[in-house]
């Protein structure tokens, strides 16, 4: 309307005065200057604003690393908790034993290790002789339970064969034949083959277990005033193993002969010269010697380990003897320790096992969120709590490529929060400045934080919105001038000096946003400078 009433000449003058007066208020112009502008040095500075979120300087949300049933929650909502303070705990009964049980493993060899440094007293290498003795005496015995299920594999293997399988056959030892032809002739041929070649394996075992009830060692196993000596050669017998191999190879053997005989018997019928009952009877008897060529070899795998756990104490009663009659060496002590040092490193794995099933605060923080209750079941990796750090708080923002220039790290700022108002003031510095542009959810800008001053008297939140203000000097002490006093034409720049009849051409430097230009060159220090008016 004030434009519709008032002529042109007139509204430009009133523009004018008011162009002056803010000239006045801002550059501090006394009365005699508001027509015209001193060149003098200065700092350019240049104010931004913007908007944004006080969140925590840190945030987590945490889960248990295992699954399993809550047995203790010790903190709520709301609560501050220190740095590696137990939040909440799963049932760990069986990582809790294992981890005890590996100490307690740890506290043996550290005894042992103790034992060596000091070295024996006589009584103790008394006991370890005892203990050695022992164990070769003993390592004797199972070696004897060892030939006897020797002996014994073999009385079955030719129980079974010749009593019981061979009724099948006519002449079996020397020429087999089948008494009782079955349906499937190329099954009949192979079992009379395999009947011949069993009984050559028959002979050379029957030559083995001779040669080892003859071995003049083997006595000696049993006599107890035989030398130490002598009986640890007996215990480590190659001998003997090789045989316990090649028995059971052949009582392996002998049960697939059962196998093909279960198969033709299974197949034969009732006639004339085979009645239901011998048919029956024939079926039984392969079953039972099916059943004791298993037992034998079972037997025998139990005598053969017993044989080796018994010659391998053996081993560990000696060395023990040998330390404790000669001391240990510094090798021994060396190897006591690296045994020592891993026991430990088992104990760490197993503490960390058992940290797992517990969630500690990462750093001092308040609890905002839990999810889970006592006694319920959870799943690792499921979201269970949520922690802010306490102390400094930031501020979270996004600012125009034209603002980010002016803004560097460390730069302080002025802050007001909503929820306080204007009256009340912050302070905060710059702690980061995103180096490149990124969009989020299609607003394009760079990310700021800053860190906001701690204020004792006054509770700030997270999620309270934060206006900042920072305040930045772009040159310092330049010729500087209102943007006012500079006209541009054509891709230059004038100023009009009092007292000069034309204009002046200047030279400006990349221009700071805001009223101050510099000048480069074109004017001095001192110069008075005439406003250029609407009309020129």
């Amino acid at each position: 309307m004030f434009a519709r009433l008032a002529s042109k000449p007139v509204l430009f003058a009133v523009l004018a005065v008011l162009l002056v007066i803010v000239g006045t208020l801002v550059w501090g112009g006394s009365a005699e200057e508001t027509t015209g502008y001193t060149v003098k040095r200065r700092n350019l500075e240049r104010f931004v604003t913007f908007s944004g979120t006080v969140v925590p300087r840190e945030r987590v949300e945490l889960a248990f690393e295992r699954s399993g049933r809550i047995s203790r929650i010790n903190v709520s909502v709301g609560d501050t908790v220190k740095r590696g303070a137990s939040i909440a705990t799963l049932v760990a009964d069986n990582a809790y034993a294992a981890l005890q049980q590996q100490e307690a493993v740890i506290r043996t060899k550290e005894a042992d290790l103790a034992a060596l440094r000091r070295g024996s007293r006589p009584e103790e290498v008394a006991v370890k002789s005892a203990e050695y003795e022992n164990a070769v005496q003993s390592s004797a015995e199972t070696e004897k339970a060892l030939r006897d299920e020797l002996n014994d594999a073999f009385a079955t293997a030719d129980t079974e064969l010749h009593h019981t399988i061979d009724q099948l056959f006519d002449s079996p030892r020397t020429l087999p034949h089948l008494k009782y032809p079955g349906p499937d002739s190329n099954l009949d041929a192979r079992i009379r083959s395999e009947r011949l070649e069993l009984e050559d394996l028959m002979k050379s075992w029957r030559a083995d277990v001779q040669a080892i009830q003859s071995n003049a060692l083997f006595s000696q196993t049993f006599n107890r005033t035989a030398s130490v000596a002598a009986l640890a050669v007996v215990a480590t017998e190659p001998s003997l193993e090789e045989m316990t191999d090649k028995t059971r190879d052949r009582l392996a053997r002998l049960f697939e002969f059962t196998n093909v005989l279960s198969t033709y018997i299974h197949s034969v019928t009732e006639n004339a010269a085979l009645t239901e009952q011998a048919l029956e009877d024939h079926r039984t008897g392969i079953a039972a010697a099916r059943a004791a060529i298993t037992t034998a070899t079972s037997a025998l795998n139990t005598a053969r380990k017993n044989n080796a756990d018994a010659r391998a104490l053996v081993v560990v009663r000696k060395a023990s003897l040998r330390v404790a009659e000669v001391g240990a060496s510094a090798e021994d002590i060396r190897a006591q320790e690296a045994r020592i040092d891993a026991e430990r490193a088992r104990a760490r794995e197993l503490a960390g096992e058992l940290r797992k099933y517990t969630i500690s605060a990462p750093f001092e923080s308040v609890v905002i969120e839990r999810l889970v209750e006592q006694g319920e079941i959870s799943t690792a990796g499921a979201h269970a709590f949520t922690l802010d750090s306490t102390g400094h708080l930031e501020i979270e923002a996004r600012v125009s490529e034209l603002d980010i220039i002016s803004i560097k790290p460390d730069a302080t700022a002025e802050v007001t929060i909503d929820a306080f108002g204007d009256d009340v003031a912050f302070s905060a510095h710059v702690s980061h400045v995103d180096p490149a542009e990124v969009d989020v959810d299609g607003v394009r800008g760079y990310g700021v934080s800053l860190i906001l001053d701690p204020v004792k008297d006054t509770v700030v939140r997270a999620g309270m919105t934060a206006n900042v203000l920072i305040h930045t000097i772009e040159r310092e002490q330049v010729l500087a001038v209102p943007s006012g006093y500079i006209r541009r034409e054509a891709g230059k720049a004038f100023v009009q000096i009092e007292g000069r009849d034309t204009e002046t051409e200047v030279f400006l430097s990349a221009s700071v946003p805001g009223e101050l230009i510099e000048i480069t060159s074109g004017v001095s220090e001192g110069d008075v400078l005439t406003l250029y008016t609407i009309y020129r």
